[in-house]
């Protein structure tokens, strides 16, 4: 595994992913050596009222693949309404500027030993960021097994990158997708309602004494997500969680 390192480096691209969401483009050195599934830490400094800067910092998986770019990082940062951080930097920092990170961090990620008969990618909300990376990279190395995609947002208006997800699955037919919305009132939504049961699981997942899942989310979701598969008998080494505050 690579060291982390703390390194400056440019923003190449800024663009919305949601309403409240925005994909950010970070160029690093082509052998900065993370893997999918990995996050880094992001620090800036905010202006105060006094002039000086106040450092702030905080963790965010990356939703890119190292394959084939792996002198790119996408960061997927979603809005934290009366937060100190995504506030001024979704408001305020754009292409071109500089920003500072650490890492890269983690253990959510497919190692090289793993040889899963099925991978499943799990999220909730903006824990969508490093399944995301997982999807692109099991995408653009062509691993022949069954992937399945299973989302769970309060909106809509909430998905974030439904539209490559789709096209993605359109591309390959090892791909499945299930997509719920908790929150349709109000909206056109025609698919899936409600929260991830252990009877939707029992329905999507394949070869489960066999594979390998991956989920991401609040705390409360990625426990009930947990406690409903080790419910179907999948044991706690198939199972790879990332939790967001």
């Amino acid at each position: 595994m690579p060291q982390f390192k703390t390194l400056i480096v440019p923003i190449t691209s800024v663009f919305p992913i949601t309403h409240d969401t925005k994909g950010y483009h970070l160029s690093v050195p082509a052998d900065y050596g993370y893997k999918a599934g990995q996050f880094v830490t992001v620090e800036i400094g905010i202006p105060q009222a006094d002039g000086a800067l106040k450092k702030a910092k905080r963790s965010y998986s990356i939703a890119s693949s190292p394959t084939p770019h792996p002198d790119l990082l996408e960061l997927c940062i979603k809005l934290t309404p009366g937060g100190i951080f995504t506030p001024w930097f979704l408001q305020y920092i754009k292409a071109g500027d500089e920003v500072t990170i650490q890492g890269p961090f983690g253990t959510f990620m497919l190692y090289d030993h793993d040889k899963p008969s099925a991978v499943h990618l799990i999220s909730a909300g903006s824990g969508v960021a490093p399944v995301m990376g997982l999807l692109r990279d099991l995408t653009a190395r062509k691993l022949e097994v069954p992937i399945r995609w299973i989302s769970s947002n309060k909106t809509p208006a909430d998905i974030c990158y439904r539209e490559e997800i789709h096209r993605i699955a359109a591309a390959n037919p090892n791909v499945s997708i299930f997509e719920t919305i908790t929150r349709p009132d109000g909206t056109e939504w025609g698919g899936h309602t409600g929260r991830l049961t252990v009877d939707t699981l029992r329905e999507w997942c394949v070869d489960i004494s066999t594979s390998l899942f991956f989920i991401c989310g609040p705390p409360e979701f990625v426990d009930a997500v947990i406690a409903e598969l080790r419910a179907l008998g999948i044991e706690a080494k198939q199972i790879r969680k990332e939790k967001y505050d």
